[in-house]
């Protein structure tokens, strides 16, 4: 991923509940152990949210990830 690709243009609706939240906590910066902890599961669960996240959006890393949240200011929802 370079910083000249587009960001997805899909809307934070396309995400159910604890996709949602774990966007949330991915935008502002918390770790992988850290988001782990906060919804109360597994490192390698939050790896298999962020896999199912990416496919939805489209998106091929984490990081593009992070940075549609940021561009959608997921926090508000």
């Amino acid at each position: 991923m370079t910083e000249n690709e587009p960001i997805p243009r899909v809307s934070p609706d396309a995400l159910n509940e604890p996709e949602l939240r774990l966007a949330k906590l991915a935008a502002a910066g918390f770790s992988v152990d850290e988001i782990a902890r906060a919804m109360g599961c597994s490192c390698a669960a939050v790896f298999a949210h962020c896999d199912a996240i990416c496919k939805k959006l489209g998106v091929d890393d984490y990081v593009m990830l992070v940075r549609w949240a940021k561009r959608y200011d997921v926090g508000r929802w």
